[in-house]
C-alpha cells in the first residue's frame, strides 16, 4: 500500500482527501501545515505521493514544495496542489517546481481519484 501526505490546514479538507486516498487504495499520512509535512517527509522517505494546499499558516504549499524538490528522495515524487488559486504566477512557479498537477478547490471527487491514479496507481 502506498503512503500519501496530505496537507491542509482544514481538518475538513483533510479527512476528505485521506478518504479519497483510501478508496484510491493507499494510506494517507496527515499533516495540518507544510512545516509539520517537512518533518513527517524527513522521517518517512517512502512517500509515493503528496497532496498540499497552497494557504497555510507557518509554511505554505509553494514553500513546502520548494524544501521537498531540494531533497533528493523527494526530487520527482508527485505531487498534487488542491488550492483554490488560480493565479497565473502561482502556477508558473509550480511549474517550475515540476507540480504534478493543480487540482482547484471545491473539488470534484471522481477528477481527483483520476490524477492519483494516473500519478500513483495502486
Amino acid at each position: 500500500m502506498n503512503r500519501v501526505l496530505v496537507v491542509d490546514d482544514s481538518l475538513i479538507q483533510r479527512t476528505q482527501i485521506a478518504e479519497v486516498i483510501k478508496e484510491c487504495g493507499h494510506q494517507p499520512v496527515l499533516a495540518a501545515d507544510g512545516l509539520e509535512a517537512l518533518n513527517i517527509a524527513q522521517k518517512n522517505s517512502d512517500l509515493k505521493m503528496i497532496i498540499c494546499d497552497f494557504n497555510m499558516p507557518i509554511m505554505d504549499g509553494l514553500t513546502m514544495c520548494k524544501k521537498l524538490r531540494a531533497q533528493e528522495a523527494f526530487s520527482l515524487t508527485p505531487i498534487i496542489m488542491l488550492t483554490s488559486e488560480a493565479c497565473r504566477e502561482y502556477r508558473e512557479i509550480a511549474v517550475n517546481l515540476k507540480i504534478s498537477a493543480w487540482v482547484l478547490k471545491p473539488f470534484n471527487i471522481d477528477v481527483l481519484k483520476e490524477v492519483i491514479g494516473n500519478l500513483v496507481p495502486s
